[in-house]
């Protein structure tokens, strides 16, 4: 599945909600919030993640080799088999 989060005419805000499998490699994701979703086998490399809010979130078998984070909150996040470097 290819960009799920950036083609959803613009919503900025998602809560509860699982994504599994997106191709999501050098996508603008700046700015946008997620409360309680879980991302599962999800590639972020490269991803721009600039002021993004990830409350209480899953990251579980994701690259986020490269993602740019800058300014983004992690708050109660838990990365399971993902990857970080870069």
């Amino acid at each position: 599945m290819k960009n799920d989060l950036t083609d959803k005419n613009g919503e900025k805000e998602f809560a509860d909600q699982a994504f599994s499998g997106l191709d999501l490699k050098g996508a603008e994701l700046d700015s946008k919030s997620f409360y309680a979703c879980v991302f599962r086998n999800c590639d972020l490399t490269g991803a721009s993640l600039r002021f993004c809010k990830f409350r209480e979130c899953r990251f579980e078998s994701c690259n986020l080799s490269l993602a740019r984070p800058r300014g983004a909150v992690f708050d109660g996040a838990v990365f399971k088999d993902s990857k970080l470097t870069g």
